[in-house]
């Protein structure tokens, strides 16, 4: 009898439950809508899609069970520290309630949900073979990971791999954040960043004479050669490119990848390895591959079903 593997994903808007193969093939997938976030709607729409997922699967065929959460967890505990987007700034112990609900013959392992997209494609995608490997997801903020001898690097409280709370500059141009500094990485490097690059240069004595409202518009206009937008994503990419240089002296990478939707458009990479190369230690230029994310938007619920085969004798204390 063949092992699969539970993950869960559990997104702002939405959730997502996949079993796979050991090989990472998605066996059954399904999504579920959130739209109130509290506790007690959250976690019965949690057991009850992953009831629905496991439907057609013998419980015994179930080796390994994971979820990805979009915030600061206690894997050790099985439950999460603070979820400022859910509201929920008190632990929650969602491995014990999906364990107990389920009646799951297996630990649900959890971590962050940048982690687990790391996991997925350090196991299935670009980063294969890569001996420390770092994976950036450029969205509204940046969510990130850092894995070395095929493991996460948690740190002492497993918050390591928050690269866009790092701060790269400062003084009047330091974009706000909404962890109460200024001028962190992801308000100046992600998708939303980029917004924010092109908004500040079409204000004009405090009024935004042309709007956008995402990444994507603004990529659109650089294609159609709008200088505004050219010199707004200049501005990314240069804030980018010091972010990862960053990265590149703290940590030593051999492979970045770049997650999230900005990622897909080419100008990203244009000229970006330069950047960065002017930016980093002689040591290190040429020694990096910066390459965009192959998986598609399971990652997450991917990586999280992976946990329990990256950490099998991790101890939960449920």
């Amino acid at each position: 009898m063949s092992c699969c593997y539970l993950g869960v994903d559990l997104g702002g808007s939405h959730a997502t439950a996949v079993v796979i193969d050991i090989d990472g093939t998605v066996l059954e997938k399904n999504v579920i809508d959130i739209h109130d976030r509290s506790v007690t709607t959250v976690l019965p729409l949690l057991t009850s899609l992953c009831s629905t997922t496991l439907g057609k699967f013998s419980l015994q065929r179930i080796c390994g069970a994971g979820i990805a959460v979009p915030g600061n967890v206690d894997p050790t505990k099985g439950c999460t520290r603070y979820l400022p987007n859910f509201g929920w700034l008190d632990t929650v112990p969602i491995s014990a309630h999906l364990k107990d609900s389920l009646n799951l013959p297996v630990t649900v392992r959890m971590r962050n949900d940048g982690r687990c997209a790391a996991l997925a494609e350090y196991k299935y995608g670009v980063g294969k073979n890569s001996a420390i490997f770092a994976m950036l997801t450029l969205g509204t903020g940046i969510g990130g990971a850092l894995i070395t001898n095929g493991k996460l690097f948690d740190g002492v409280s497993f918050d390591a791999g928050d690269f866009g709370h790092h701060v790269i500059t400062s003084g009047e141009n330091a974009f706000p954040c909404v962890c109460g500094k200024s001028g962190c990485f992801e308000c100046h490097a992600s998708a939303a960043g980029l917004v924010r690059h092109y908004n500040r240069l079409a204000t004009i004595n405090g009024t935004t004479v042309q709007v956008v409202k995402n990444a994507a518009e603004v990529v659109e206009l650089v294609r159609a050669r709008d200088g505004l937008a050219k010199q707004a994503f200049d501005r990314f990419q240069d804030d980018l490119s010091t972010g990862l240089a960053n990265l590149i002296t703290f940590y030593n990478p051999d492979t970045i990848a770049l997650g999230g939707g900005l990622s897909q458009a080419p100008e990203v990479f244009h000229g970006l390895l330069e950047a960065v190369d002017r930016k980093t230690l002689p040591a290190s230029r040429g020694k990096v591959t910066i390459l965009a994310a192959s998986l598609s938007v399971d990652a997450g619920a991917i990586g999280a079903a992976l946990l329990g085969w990256f950490y099998p004798d991790e101890d939960v204390q449920a």
